[in-house]
């Protein structure tokens, strides 16, 4: 029987570990999630092969954050045993996160990436689009993607990216998700692409496109309602994955800490 690769999918950490910035009033403590994902992972008895993180590392940071967060990553790979990829989020800043977590004092560009595990191919991309809210992914990461699909691999493709695909029941998040996802599906049709897993909005989504399944997970930070498209509630929530590969299938379980899902801010979202 075939080997099942497991592995956590986190996102949207949003960490500050050197101010632990407070975002938007809420006094959420979200190294203290951080860890308490951990623990929570501890608890399940899981022993997964890496880990995920899809953006948001850091909530409009600086170097030293990075600094920290690569320091509290590289403690947990020592623990667990495994290896933890990450991509960058809207809210990450390139240019800090290359000098910062990747000890790579003359790059700012995109951070985009292949890797291997056990014969699943994980694509990273990178979805910010300058300060903007919504993302794109650009034409000179397309054009590689491409060129990387061309050779199938034994188990199969992931791609992991911040902002979730457009479908249309996703329309109300219209505005604040991946703004070419016709391009993006266009280089991967054909391909040996199992699923596409992303963060951002703060809530759980699950739907196709193309075909292809889209695993979208809540933050281990704050949750977000966002069933009022024009009220959008910020909540004390944690949430993260586990997510199974076997047979080139895909099966993803959602699970989130206990808490009272207390609302702690609200937003209100412009009409326009």
């Amino acid at each position: 029987m075939e080997k099942t690769t497991t592995f956590i999918h986190l996102s949207d950490i949003h960490m500050n570990p050197s101010s632990n910035k407070n975002i938007y009033g809420m006094g959420i403590d979200r190294s203290a999630k951080f860890m308490a994902l951990f623990e929570d992972i501890k608890k399940q008895d899981l022993h997964p092969d890496f880990f995920i993180i899809s953006g948001d590392l850091i909530h409009e940071g600086d170097e030293e954050d990075y600094r920290n967060l690569r320091r509290i990553i590289n403690k947990k790979e020592q623990e667990l045993g495994v290896p933890f990829f990450v991509c960058l989020g809207n809210h990450d800043n390139r240019e800090a996160f290359w000098k910062g977590y990747k000890n790579e004092e003359d790059k700012n560009g995109e951070y985009y990436y292949t890797a291997n595990v056990s014969g699943l191919r994980l694509i990273v991309l990178d979805s910010k689009n300058g300060e903007h809210e919504e993302g794109v992914v650009s034409s000179a990461q397309l054009d590689w993607l491409k060129n990387e699909l061309e050779i199938p691999q034994p188990q199969g493709t992931l791609i992991v990216i911040h902002h979730p695909l457009f479908s249309a029941p996703l329309d109300f998040m219209a505005y604040s998700i991946l703004q070419n996802t016709n391009e993006l599906l266009d280089a991967m049709t054909g391909k040996d692409v199992l699923a596409i897993l992303s963060g951002h909005i703060h809530f759980n989504a699950t739907y196709e496109t193309s075909g292809i399944l889209n695993s979208v997970i809540s933050s281990a930070s704050y949750g977000i309602d966002c069933s009022n498209p024009r009220l959008h509630k910020f909540m004390d929530d944690s949430t993260y994955s586990i997510v199974r590969v076997s047979d080139r299938q895909v099966m993803v379980q959602q699970l989130s800490l206990p808490g009272n899902r207390e609302v702690k801010y609200e937003l209100p979202v412009d009409e326009s």
